[in-house]
C-alpha cells in the first residue's frame, strides 16, 4: 500500500512503495490555462524533466517527454518515440496523477 507524504521543505511530494523499488516524487507541477499539466517526476535518482498528465480513452495517464517522427515514406503515419520512460501500473499511475494534483492544491491554496 502506498504512503504518500509531503515535503514542502523541498517542494516535492514522495510515494513509498515496497522496500525494493525506488520511491516516487513529483516536483513542480504546472497547469497551464488550457488545463494541461507538466510536472517533474523522480524516482530514485532519476529525474525525468517534462511528464504531463494526459487524456486517453480509458482516463488520464502519465505520457513521458517524446517527440514525434515522421513516416520515412509518404504516407506513413508519424510515430512516437519516448526520451525516457518507465513502466508504471495502473495503481502507480493513479498515485503519481493524484499526487500532481495534491501538489497544485497545496501551492494554489498557498497563493490565495
Amino acid at each position: 500500500m502506498a504512503n504518500n507524504t509531503n515535503n514542502r521543505s523541498r517542494g516535492t511530494t514522495t510515494n513509498q512503495r515496497d522496500a525494493g523499488r525506488p520511491e516516487f516524487r513529483v516536483s513542480d507541477p504546472h497547469q497551464f490555462d488550457d488545463g494541461n499539466v507538466t510536472f517533474r517526476l523522480h524516482y530514485g535518482r532519476c529525474t525525468i524533466y517534462g511528464c504531463r498528465i494526459a487524456q486517453g480513452e480509458s482516463g488520464e495517464f502519465i505520457a513521458f517527454p517524446s517527440r514525434k517522427v515522421e513516416g520515412k515514406r509518404r504516407g506513413d503515419a508519424p510515430r512516437w518515440f519516448s526520451h525516457a520512460y518507465i513502466p508504471l501500473d495502473e495503481a502507480e499511475q493513479v498515485d503519481i496523477i493524484n499526487m500532481v494534483y495534491d501538489q497544485l492544491d497545496a501551492d494554489k491554496a498557498g497563493h490565495d
